[in-house]
């Protein structure tokens, strides 16, 4: 039982396939048209250790909208070409500690 807003299938169901999706539940990759679709699991913990560490070794007393958007951009460009053909827009799970280092 979730209790998510909706799941990846009614998502993309709803949009007519136009969805980028990410959720912080896990939900089941769907099929359509014979390709396998993998939703993303959306979760701070890929940014933060890195955030963290970072601030803490430059000493910074302010992390500012830009970096927090230059770590995303960072995150983005983490997925593998397999995941992006999936329609993943974040990296699997597994990988959490490769992304984060």
């Amino acid at each position: 039982l979730t209790k998510a807003e909706c799941s990846f299938q009614q998502a993309y169901d709803w949009t007519d396939g136009k969805v980028v999706f990410a959720s912080g539940s896990p939900f089941d990759p769907i099929e359509v048209d014979g390709k396998t679709l993998t939703p993303s699991q959306c979760n701070n913990m890929f940014i933060f250790p890195g955030l963290g560490h970072g601030a803490t070794i430059g000493g910074l007393k302010k992390i500012t909208d830009k970096c927090l958007y230059d770590i995303s951009l960072a995150l983005a460009e983490c997925l593998t070409d397999e995941e992006r053909a999936n329609g993943q827009v974040f990296p699997k799970v597994s990988r959490i500690r490769e992304v984060s280092d």
